[in-house]
């Protein structure tokens, strides 16, 4: 029993995975129990993870620009936050891509072929990626989850409270004590990981049969891989982008 509190959270997430491959395994004549009673509990910590992605980003971007002290730094941070959030999506979508079509290219996995969904290409502009950076609607980029929204909403947000000078004192703790309580509740949600890694692997073992672990591996592995590679070309650039510090007189 000591040894087991002594494990740390990846351990954890490691047996839960491994004990959701055996429990699989166990339920392969019968993948509709998995499906119905096992299943919703995964997909219960899976919609757990996307409801605290936004109220994260919103808060702690608002906290963030509330700490400067400072409006005419906002908009010089805001700018580059975008710039910032748009280059590394768009690296990221390449190195993808890459990884995956050099996947395909040498079967590594077999491609998934999902029926009845139809997908339409479309092309927008330049003009109408900035116009869209920009919402009409706040509460609707919350619920789309659209987060170079919600980026843009927190940036004005936190400039809005700067200007606001000491009528927004009130508003500003109220930022700081919901980021607090928000990070609180995701350590709540990272901590049931072993679990909702367990029921999701036991079921998709269960329906696809122990063949699709292979196949799970090595996407897993062609994913790292990519993840290594954007860590490696996005913060080694980065790491030689000059930075403009400011030196304040002491008073």
């Amino acid at each position: 029993m000591k040894f087991l509190k002594k494990l740390k959270l990846p351990a954890w997430i490691f047996i839960g995975l491994v004990l959701g491959i055996l429990a699989g395994l166990c339920f392969l004549g019968n993948p509709d129990f998995t499906t119905n009673y096992i299943k919703p509990f995964g997909t219960i910590y899976i919609n757990l993870l996307k409801f605290l992605v936004v109220p994260v980003v919103l808060t702690s971007i608002i906290s963030g620009v509330v700490s400067m002290g400072d409006i005419k730094r906002v908009g010089s941070v805001g700018w580059k936050t975008i710039v910032y959030y748009l280059c590394t999506t768009v690296v990221a979508i390449v190195i993808g891509l890459a990884f995956a079509s050099g996947a395909k290219a040498l079967n590594l996995f077999p491609v998934l072929e999902v029926s009845g969904l139809e997908y339409e290409a479309s092309s927008s502009s330049v003009m109408d990626v900035i116009v869209n950076i920009f919402p009409s609607n706040m509460w609707a980029s919350f619920t789309d989850a659209n987060m170079l929204q919600v980026i843009v909403i927190a940036l004005f947000l936190g400039a809005g409270i700067l200007m606001a000078g000491e009528k927004a004192k009130p508003f500003s703790t109220w930022i700081d004590s919901v980021y607090a309580v928000i990070m609180k509740i995701m350590m709540m949600i990272i901590k049931i990981t072993p679990i909702g890694v367990f029921c999701l692997m036991c079921n998709v073992v269960a329906v696809n049969g122990p063949s699709i672990v292979g196949s799970l591996f090595l996407v897993i592995l062609v994913a790292f891989l990519a993840y290594i590679v954007h860590f490696l070309v996005c913060y080694g650039v980065l790491r030689y982008v000059p930075v403009r510090q400011e030196v304040r007189p002491v008073r």
